[in-house]
C-alpha cells in the first residue's frame, strides 16, 4: 500500500541480518514477460512506496551475507559491517551486539528476491491515527519515558472462516488479510516514540 512500509519476513540461516545487502526493485504490472526491473534506489531492509508506485509491482532482492572466518569464500568481500543506519531507523532493530567488523572480510551468498503484488492505495485515515493522542511527541523532560504494548490478532484467527463470518463478520475479508494488516501494524509502531516494546 502506498505510504506504508513494506518490512519482508526474513528467515536466514548461517547468515547474519546486520550483514545482509538489500535493493527494492519496480515495473508496471502489465509489463511482458521477462522486462526489466527498475531500481528504486532504496537500499534498506524497509521499504515505503510512493504514489507513484501505485499499480506496480515490487521485488525486493536479498544477498545475505555474513562475517568470514577463515577468508576461504569466493563471494569474499571487504566490508564495512556496520549495521545500516536505514534499516535500524526504519525497523527499530538494533545493531547486533559485536566487536567492531570494519576491515573484516565478509562472506556474501547468492541475492535472493521476493516479489508483491500490486501497489494499492492505503486507507486514507487508518483507525491506528484516530487513537494516537500525541504519537510523535516527545516528552519534556528527559527522565519520563513511554513504554509501547502491542497485541496482534494472530493470522490463524483471523484467516478462519468460523473468525470471518463469526467473530469479525462486521469486518471486509480483505482487511483481514495477514499483508495487509502487516504494513498498517508496521507504520503504527514506526510513527510512535517510544523508550521500550
Amino acid at each position: 500500500m502506498a505510504g506504508y512500509p513494506l518490512l519482508p519476513v526474513v528467515g536466514l540461516a548461517f547468515a547474519d541480518l546486520g550483514l545482509c545487502r538489500w535493493r527494492w526493485f519496480k515495473r508496471p504490472q502489465q509489463a511482458p514477460t521477462g522486462a526489466e526491473w527498475e531500481e528504486t534506489g532504496c537500499s534498506s531492509m524497509c521499504y515505503t512506496p510512493t504514489q507513484q508506485d501505485i499499480g506496480t509491482m515490487l521485488r525486493v532482492e536479498c544477498i545475505p551475507a555474513n562475517a568470514a572466518v577463515d577468508g576461504s569464500s569466493h563471494h569474499q568481500q571487504q566490508h564495512n559491517a556496520a549495521f545500516p543506519a536505514a534499516i535500524a531507523a526504519a525497523t527499530g532493530l538494533r545493531r547486533p551486539h559485536r566487536k567492531s567488523l570494519i576491515g573484516v572480510s565478509v562472506n556474501y551468498g547468492e541475492p535472493l528476491t521476493a516479489e508483491t503484488g500490486p501497489v494499492r492505495t492505503g486507507p486514507q485515515q487508518p483507525a491506528a491515527r484516530v487513537r494516537q493522542l500525541n504519537p510523535g511527541v516527545p516528552l519534556p523532560e528527559p527522565w519520563r519515558f513511554r513504554i509501547m504494548s502491542y497485541n496482534i490478532l494472530a493470522d490463524q484467527y483471523a484467516g478462519t472462516s468460523y473468525a470471518q463470518q463469526v467473530l469479525f463478520k462486521y469486518c471486509p475479508t480483505q482487511l483481514l488479510d495477514n499483508n495487509y494488516r502487516r504494513q498498517l501494524v508496521l507504520q503504527e509502531i514506526l510513527s510512535l516514540t517510544f523508550a521500550v516494546f
